[in-house]
């Protein structure tokens, strides 16, 4: 399928660049994809199933929860895939 054969509002492809890559929302509404590691963080500090961590988009330190995909619109979608957080793994 080319992107001709897509319709205006299809859903943008992405793929996670990893297993452990998340879409997770912030405290104050921005989506981005972030490494969501199961029983360690380097770069943020765990509370449970919420994490506070550097928003690559406003830039701040927010609280962070995982957002199940299934549940995003389509410009969500191209929200999470044009905005990622440090490359620290």
């Amino acid at each position: 399928m080319t992107s001709d054969d897509r319709g205006a509002d299809a859903t943008p492809e992405w793929t996670p660049l990893g297993r452990y890559e998340r879409i997770v929302r912030c405290s104050q509404g921005h989506i981005y994809r972030t490494n969501w590691w199961p029983l360690g963080s380097f770069k943020a500090v765990r509370l449970g199933a919420t994490r506070i961590q550097r928003c690559p988009v406003c830039r701040r330190w927010r609280m962070t929860r995982c957002v199940d995909r299934a549940s995003l619109t389509p410009s969500e979608l191209a929200e999470a895939a044009a905005n990622h957080d440090s490359g620290i793994w």
